[in-house]
């Protein structure tokens, strides 16, 4: 009786054990969804180097094809240094300006900011100039009239963002050549790489018979 007992108590603990080993394993718990990050999310910028390739047309005076280096840098809060250049060439006049500005901002809401810079702006003028012949004196020819002038500026604008499009839109005083004007721009750049932005840009001033430039190019945000 007692053998029989052990017997089946053997048998029983056997099964019971050869049970649970071939019992799954508890399933893994399920992993948590990648997070997905936005490629376009970042703030305004206000720390950028510009490369652009510009071309005015002046009506009358016909057009010019030119080129524009512009950065800008945020060493604190709410404040920026900006500094520009540009070329541009017509059939028989050439320009040079080179500005430098210090401006603020304040964000009017998270995507809104309204921002203002001034500062002071450097121009030179080339123009080849022909000279009427003296008869009997002297025959015509063709000479050069160089100008320069340092004057100053200021631009209120907006800057606006909406994930990859960022839109810059404002006004420019300028007061150089003894004179002054008024000018309208509005900037436009779409994210197509982290960093890098495509820029197209309009630009219509009072001066010179309402002077309009359309400029694109790229910009470097670091």
């Amino acid at each position: 009786m007692n053998k029989t007992a052990t017997t089946l108590a053997v048998l029983t603990l056997s099964a019971v054990t050869s049970f649970a080993g071939t019992m799954p394993a508890p399933a893994p718990a399920p992993m948590p969804p990648p997070i997905t990050s936005d490629r376009c999310a970042g703030p305004i910028s206000y720390n950028s180097v510009e490369l652009l390739y510009a071309n005015t047309d002046i009506g009358a005076g016909g057009d010019a094809d030119g080129i524009r280096l512009n950065f800008e840098y945020s060493p604190a809060s709410n404040f920026y240094v900006r500094l520009a250049t540009g070329y541009d060439e017509g059939d028989y006049w050439d320009s040079w300006h080179i500005s430098a500005a210090i401006g603020g901002y304040i964000a009017l809401t998270e995507n809104i900011h309204l921002a203002a810079d001034g500062g002071v702006l450097w121009t030179e003028f080339d123009e080849d100039v022909w000279v009427a012949a003296v008869p009997l004196i002297a025959e015509g020819y063709w000479g050069n009239l160089s100008l320069d002038d340092t004057g100053w500026f200021v631009r209120p604008h907006f800057r606006a963002k909406w994930g990859c499009l960022e839109v810059h839109a404002g006004v420019q005083y300028t007061d150089i050549w003894d004179d002054d004007e008024w000018a309208f721009f509005a900037n436009a750049y779409y994210q197509i790489a982290d960093g890098w932005d495509v820029k197209v840009g309009y630009n219509e001033s009072e001066r010179e018979s309402d002077a309009e430039t359309w400029s694109v190019g790229v910009r470097w945000r670091y």
